[in-house]
């Protein structure tokens, strides 16, 4: 809704956007921070070594895939270009 007001011209829906974007920031740093000390810690202690081999394999096809096809490129550029513009 902000971001459909500012585009309107309002431009103090600008102060929405930015807290809401930093309320994002700090969600994703929080959940981040969740699965850095409590998933990740579990899945290593209760899965199997051949499990663990099979999802890393799997998440390595992923990256291979996306790097195939220039994913990681692509929004590596589009966040350069946007810092250029705002920072």
């Amino acid at each position: 809704k902000a971001l459909e007001e500012y585009k309107k011209g309002n431009d103090e829906a600008r102060l929405d956007i930015i807290a809401n974007s930093i309320s994002y920031t700090d969600l994703l740093d929080r959940h981040i921070e969740k699965e850095n000390t409590a998933m990740y810690k579990f899945a290593e202690k209760m899965l199997s070594e051949s499990v663990k081999s099979t999802v890393d394999a799997e998440c390595q096809s992923i990256e291979d895939k996306a790097t195939d096809i220039g994913l990681q490129e692509k929004y590596i550029k589009l966040l350069e270009e946007l810092e250029e513009k705002y920072l």
